[in-house]
């Protein structure tokens, strides 16, 4: 299949199972499904994407805007508008020419808890259930790369700069930090169901 995505490097695509793909698509966010060869459902327009675990909610932000929209996988319907209080994730000054993957943008497993990134250099945790909203990292215009998400009730995520470099986890449950790091080395992070997983120079943990 041949899928007419946005024209923007930032547009990204994600299965939602073994048989649908969600995607940033030329009308606007777009699920199909692969046995039957079609688009299942069309929503409004989208670059950046994230799917809970469960695969029953999907996430999406376009470009620059100030608010996220969060759909029901199965229906399409929109569950809810998230407000970023008129943050708004890093875009590229030509973004249709490359993304350079500086944002996070992520749901926890069950889709009860967004993690967004900011241009300003903070991240921001949005519950989803009680629109509470926790800011994780305050204003650092310094840094400008983000990395993370969620594995089980921990989130942990890494911002880096021109300088240095961090990386943090938290429990969502409790909203407090079990552990940290910083350094003159950029830190890269990736979150899934079976933990938590860091880089940094030549060293995996």
């Amino acid at each position: 299949a041949t899928l007419a995505a946005d024209q923007s490097a930032l547009a990204e695509a994600e299965f939602v199972d073994n048989d649908r793909l969600v995607y940033a698509g030329q009308n606007g966010l777009e699920l199909y499904s692969v046995s039957q060869q079609a688009v299942l459902w069309t929503g409004k327009p989208a670059t950046g994407i994230s799917v809970s675990e469960d695969g029953q909610t999907i996430a999406a932000v376009y470009r620059d805007e100030s608010c996220a929209t969060l759909y029901a996988a199965d229906t399409g319907a929109q569950i809810l508008q998230v407000d970023f209080s008129g943050k708004k994730q890093q875009v590229t000054g030509n973004d249709i020419f490359a993304n350079p993957n500086d944002n996070l943008f992520a749901l926890n497993s069950d889709g009860s808890m967004l993690a967004a990134s900011f241009s300003d250099g903070s991240v921001r945790l949005f519950d989803l259930n009680t629109n509470e909203v926790f800011t994780v990292l305050e204003q650092m215009p310094e840094y400008g790369h983000f990395e993370g998400g969620f594995s089980g009730h921990y989130f942990a995520f890494s911002a880096s700069g021109t300088q240095d470099s961090v990386f943090a986890v938290l429990d969502i449950q409790t909203m407090e930090q079990t552990g940290g790091y910083q350094s003159q080395y950029p830190f890269s992070v990736y979150t899934d169901a079976n933990g938590i997983s860091v880089q940094t120079e030549n060293i995996l943990v």
